[in-house]
């Protein structure tokens, strides 16, 4: 399912509305606020508005936009375009890429892009915590500073630390923002993330020291790599090179464009887990954000 299929088979309002209703996108029982005996609303025609169909209680003839509670509620876009942008977010498209793609200014595509990652961030944090790694795996821990800079240029204003981990076999990450880097931050992070059993292997940061303290039964196993000496353990072959491989990943969209300021870290950390742990599970970037939209109420 791609721009392709969308273009193909939502070619009408009514085929991009049947399209949203089945994947559960706007709801499909509504209630009426008078509460009547008879609370199921049904949907109607009426050519007076934009959206062709609304909600009415068949008892008091109160209606509602089809659309509300939806992320389609305030949009003067089509149907049709909304599935679009929807599309091109989920697979990481820039705002100028979908301006470009579906004729609608970057401001638009900006303000919808940024409901979606909100939504996304709500999805994420109210789900259970997917750890990564297990026994017999491989986890690769690292932290990364992203430095604000007032208009993007002059004398850094604000640090934050990220950070995050990837299993080696098979490419699941996670990542979080957090505070600094001493132990107590680093180790809880690491038990909250991941699995028992695994094999952790860090650079020397002195955060890391409590992994290998002999004195306490330690749930993981350790490997270290000296930075400043080697990028590859000449004894072990321990390495930190996929993780900092995904640091460039991670900074190179929102660095290059406005950076990310402090109050959407946690936003954009979140989304960008999202899609990056979608493709490691290889499933279909559109129909998970369809999903994800479907459990969101827009207020």
């Amino acid at each position: 399912m791609n721009l392709q299929w969308i273009e193909e088979n939502l070619s009408d309002e009514n085929s991009a509305l049947e399209f949203i209703i089945n994947h559960k996108l706007i709801d499909n029982i509504q209630k009426c606020d008078n509460h009547h005996d008879i609370s199921e609303m049904s949907i109607i025609y009426d050519n007076h508005i934009k959206i062709k169909h609304i909600w009415r209680c068949p008892i008091c003839k109160k209606s509602r936009s089809l659309l509300k509670g939806s992320i389609f509620q305030d949009s003067k876009l089509s149907l049709k375009i909304m599935i679009k942008i929807i599309y091109l977010w989920a697979y990481s498209y820039s705002g100028k890429s979908a301006s470009q793609e579906i004729g609608v200014s970057e401001h638009s595509i900006s303000c919808i892009y940024s409901q979606l990652s909100e939504a996304c961030y709500q999805f994420m944090t109210r789900e259970e915590r997917d750890k990564v790694g297990g026994p017999g795996l491989t986890v690769e821990i690292d932290e990364t500073l992203l430095s604000i800079r007032k208009y993007h240029t002059g004398r850094l204003l604000q640090q934050i630390w990220v950070f995050g981990g990837i299993c080696r076999e098979n490419g699941h990450v996670f990542m979080e923002v957090i505070p600094n880097r001493n132990s107590e931050t680093l180790i809880s992070s690491i038990h909250r993330n991941i699995i028992y059993g695994s094999t952790i292997i860090s650079d020397m940061w002195s955060g890391y020291k409590p992994l290998d303290d002999i004195n306490q039964p330690q749930p993981y196993a350790h490997q270290t790599v000296n930075h400043k000496e080697n990028f590859v353990d000449p004894v072990t072959g321990a390495n930190t090179q996929i993780i900092e491989r995904g640091w460039r990943d991670f900074k190179e969209k929102k660095l290059r464009s406005n950076g990310i300021p402090r109050h959407k870290a946690d936003v954009y950390t979140t989304e960008y887990i999202w899609r990056r742990n979608k493709k490691a599970k290889k499933e279909n970037l559109f129909l998970a954000a369809c999903e994800m939209l479907s459990t969101i109420r827009f207020d």
